[in-house]
């Protein structure tokens, strides 16, 4: 058997076996996951797309939904349109 790192664990996917032992979803788990902000605080979840598939590309805390990033994108790794923020 292989030993995992603690760091590769921690990101390690999560997979839920249906009862015929079929894969029937797949979760993974990541630092940004772990963001938690304190009430009336938002979380906010940046995708790379509309669809909100796949991991978030950024996870962080916002006060205020008044953002305008005009033309540019609104983090690192993002595209400057068809992204996602929920």
């Amino acid at each position: 058997m292989n030993r995992i790192s603690t760091a590769r664990a921690a990101t390690a996917a999560a997979v839920v076996l249906a009862t015929t032992g079929g894969l029937i979803g797949v979760a993974a788990s990541t630092s940004s996951a772990a963001v938690t902000c304190a009430s009336p605080v938002f979380k906010r979840q940046f995708f790379a797309d509309t669809s909100f598939s796949g991991m978030p590309k950024k996870t962080d805390c916002d006060s205020a939904i008044d953002q305008n990033w005009g033309t540019g994108a609104p983090a690192t790794g993002l595209p400057s349109n068809y992204f996602g923020v929920r």
